[in-house]
């Protein structure tokens, strides 16, 4: 009886299949590799000067939006650039008000073709 070999348990990898494909996994798949690949497009309005650009964001992180934000706004005037902590973002939500984005939970929550707001701090 001591020598007697237990079985070894495997995973059965075609149960996890069944079982996502049941839940629906196409539509997560579908889901988590098309905001990876392709990116989530935003319309950013730089206040007060109305500068509109349209941007592409691939990571759902506030400090990618900053940067990304810089990255297709051109200089303020030569030689000055703007670094991510110089800027503050809201987004318009409909009919009337903005909110804060200071999270990346905000950041995740934009839908496809949001409004984002943004201005630069003030200095003083």
């Amino acid at each position: 009886m001591e020598n007697e070999e237990q079985p070894e348990i495997k995973p059965n990898i075609k149960r996890y299949n069944e079982v996502i494909i049941a839940l629906g996994g196409a539509a997560f798949v579908a889901y988590a590799v098309r905001y990876r690949f392709l990116g989530k497009v935003l319309r950013c309005l730089e206040l007060p000067d109305a500068n509109l650009t349209t941007i592409c964001i691939k990571r759902n992180s506030i400090q990618s939006l900053k940067q990304t934000i810089i990255n297709n706004q051109p200089s303020i005037y030569p030689g000055a650039s703007l670094h991510p902590n110089d800027i503050k973002i809201s987004t318009f939500i409909h009919p009337q008000f903005t909110e804060p984005i200071t999270l990346n939970k905000h950041v995740r929550m934009l839908e496809e073709g949001d409004w984002v707001l943004w201005s630069q701090l003030d200095r003083e």
